[in-house]
């Protein structure tokens, strides 16, 4: 997370410095690397780091007097990106490291990351229209499968598997 050194350093002895707080969901598969994230974070200059609680349904066993909150729309595309420390960035904090990344923060600027196709695609899931075009490199990508939120969209079959005559109904 190299990206975080450049912003942790005040660029102007005249403007007051920048406070930046990573705020780090605890997710289970999270709890191991605690120590590790605080050291490295503290180490770049990170001013301070909140744990929040998973209060999405990840970790069921966290949520206490809470509320779960439902979404048709998923708010991950837009608000945030999970970040490894291999540098792979991932659309949200959703389960399993198996599947495929959005990019690599060492290899891409955040910005080329976070406009690239599979933002692009994964955020059209959630937007209303028409079904969205086969496109084989999609198939994989953790939005397209996602059951957490409720997709506005669909991606229409491979039409190399689709039988003559069969039909499709984004309902299905």
């Amino acid at each position: 997370m190299p990206f975080l050194i450049p912003l942790c350093q005040s660029t102007s002895k005249t403007l007051p410095l920048k406070v930046v707080e990573p705020q780090v969901i605890m997710f289970k598969h999270l709890m191991p690397e605690k120590k590790a994230i605080e050291n490295y974070l503290h180490g770049v200059g990170v001013d301070r780091i909140s744990w929040k609680l998973d209060t999405w349904g990840f970790n069921p066993v966290q949520i206490t007097n809470t509320r779960q909150r439902k979404s048709k729309r998923c708010f991950w595309l837009y608000l945030g990106m999970m970040i490894r420390p291999d540098g792979n960035v991932y659309p949200c904090t959703g389960r399993g490291f198996d599947r495929l990344p959005y990019g690599n923060i060492l290899e891409q600027s955040l910005n080329d990351i976070w406009n690239n196709k599979y933002y692009q695609f994964s955020r059209q899931l959630f937007r209303k229209g028409p079904p969205l075009k086969y496109n084989p490199d999609m198939e994989r990508l953790p939005c397209h499968t996602c059951t957490v939120f409720q997709k506005q969209r669909a991606m229409l079959p491979n039409p190399d598997t689709q039988r003559p005559g069969q039909t499709w109904s984004q309902d299905k």
